[in-house]
């Protein structure tokens, strides 16, 4: 009897190595399976609690409230792989796609750092007691920092437009669904030994997980556009495509560059792009020549 209870025991405080080794077994057989969530499942790291032993295992207002606030991930029925299967602590992270994570354009931001001629300006200044020589170099070192703020100004906007049309280079809707999701299954104490297989961790999930869809339910989450051409590639993706142009006509609005190209096609008739920056902001398909 004392036996028995101490096996049991074992098998459901599972030790360090063993549980990393069941998270091997548990990657192995399930990472880049095809599943398809029998919910809309939000675009957000956060991802979906499900707590398999409780009465209510799962919020479906939280559910709602996050699908809101961030769009959808991966929606009903929509077939996605199983990209990452972590076991943390208390809970096994069963990711979809990209996880959650968001995939819009960062923010970036210029720098413009103090010129070689303002150093030496404010060491001339700290070392120098003559008080009207002081005044002038105070003066064009003041000439010198205002030149920088303006660039500074100047850049940020840049960086701010080049964001902006990065960003509208797709719907919201379409930036959410390059996202993926993710479930979390949660648990009181210690992942207990029977979520550590394959099977178990399925039949955690199977309410709110397909893990057997149909063929047809295949959809990328990176399926934006229709067929190979889509907003935010780069001009030399395009080539790559649709290969050399017959020609480009460039052109500036404000700072930025902007250039139009057109391609004939064999079956599709004529393209014709426009880029700024580099990046595809605008495509038409026509019949007729260019």
């Amino acid at each position: 009897m004392i036996r028995s209870a101490v096996y049991l025991t074992a098998l459901t405080l599972v030790p360090g190595s063993l549980a990393a080794q069941n998270e091997s077994v548990l990657r192995s057989k399930l990472e880049g399976r095809l599943v398809a969530p029998r919910l809309d499942m939000p675009a957000t790291k956060g991802g979906v609690n499900v707590y398999p032993h409780r009465r209510a295992p799962l919020d479906t207002r939280a559910v709602e409230r996050d699908v809101a606030r961030y769009g959808v991930g991966v929606p009903t029925g929509r077939a996605v792989r199983v990209t990452r299967i972590k076991v943390k602590g208390k809970h096994i992270e069963f990711q979809l796609g990209k996880g959650g994570a968001r995939q819009e354009p960062k923010t970036t931001s210029s720098y413009v750092g103090k010129s070689r001629e303002e150093r030496r300006l404010e060491d001339e200044i700290k070392k120098t007691d003559d008080k009207d020589l002081k005044e002038r170099l105070e003066d064009q070192l003041r000439d010198l920092q205002d030149r920088r703020r303006r660039e500074q100004e100047r850049l940020d906007a840049l960086d701010r437009i080049e964001h902006d049309l990065k960003l509208s280079a797709r719907k919201p809707e379409d930036w959410a669904l390059m996202a993926g999701a993710r479930f979390n299954v949660r648990f009181d104490s210690k992942v207990p030994s029977e979520a550590l297989t394959p099977e178990g961790l399925m039949d955690m999930l199977a309410r709110w997980v397909d893990f057997d869809p149909p063929a047809e339910a295949e959809g990328g989450t990176a399926k934006v556009a229709i067929g190979k051409l889509r907003k935010g590639m780069t001009e030399a993706e395009v080539d790559l495509e649709y290969g050399m142009p017959l020609g480009c006509e460039d052109s500036r609005a404000g700072d930025l560059d902007m250039r139009t190209c057109r391609w004939t096609l064999p079956e599709d008739g004529h393209l014709e792009a426009q880029f700024v920056q580099g990046v595809l902001v605008k495509y038409t398909f026509s019949s007729e020549s260019p």
